[in-house]
């Protein structure tokens, strides 16, 4: 017998599944229950759902995994198209090369292709690793979410490979370099907050502003590259500690 659990606030029931991360093992469809505001439970409506219902849909296709993030949700298909996305999509999150919600599951057509094994949502963004070790970003891109590098700090309207993090492109000395803190570095404990529009302060004579990994999608690993010049880091107040 098919085990399945449920999970979050009582009021709104998140998400449901029958195993930790696969979702749906050998099973066909999909059913989902809880808040549904931005149509991320794909039946083509707004309305909330209290017990589990059938996303037509999806009711002939086998999903393997899904994921759910504040209000969107992908799911996985082993027969192709390889992923769908349903629900809130203002910052490109559903990958479907638009920004309008989409309120039943539609094909992500930037991965056709592939076969998705590992699925995640973050509240703004996607992610997704396929059976080749490709890693694979979009949505919300503005504070560096997607691992892109500097260069691209902004939404992805369509999944887009992380090279640094996928077979055949990753260069495991990006991880293995030690940090090199300077002067500017300031540690996690001084609770310093982001604040846009704000010129960099002074604390104790340096700049607080802390060293940024270089990114992966460059040659040069030694370089210590600055956060756009639109955010800065300033102490939050009441939170700096001594140094």
């Amino acid at each position: 017998m098919m085990q399945v659990y449920a999970w979050g606030w009582g009021r709104y029931v998140q998400m449901l599944g029958m195993e930790p991360e696969k979702t749906v093992r050998g099973g066909i469809g999909l059913p989902d229950f809880g808040w549904n505001k931005y149509g991320q439970l794909g039946h083509g409506n707004t309305e909330d759902e209290i017990v589990p219902r059938q996303v037509e849909t999806l009711s002939k296709r086998r999903i393997q995994r899904i994921a759910g993030g504040w209000r969107h949700t992908i799911a996985g298909d082993d027969q192709g198209p390889a992923l769908w996305a349903f629900g809130w999509n203002k910052f490109g999150q559903l990958g479907l090369a638009r920004h309008e919600d989409a309120p039943l599951p539609e094909a992500v057509k930037g991965l056709a292709g592939h076969q998705m094994t590992q699925l995640a949502c973050g509240w703004r963004h996607s992610l997704a690793v396929s059976s080749k070790g490709q890693v694979f970003a979009w949505g919300r891109g503005g504070n560096g979410q997607l691992g892109l590098g500097w260069g691209h700090i902004t939404d992805q309207f369509t999944p887009q490979r992380v090279d640094c993090l996928s077979l055949g492109t990753m260069k495991l000395e990006r991880f293995q370099q030690p940090l090199q803190p300077t002067t500017d570095y300031v540690a996690p404990a001084d609770r310093y907050a982001v604040v846009p529009n704000q010129r960099p302060s002074q604390a104790n004579g340096c700049l607080a502003v802390p060293q940024v990994v270089p990114t992966c999608r460059q040659d040069r690993t030694n370089d210590v590259q600055q956060p756009p010049a639109q955010t800065s880091r300033v102490p939050q107040a009441g939170l700096t500690g001594e140094r």
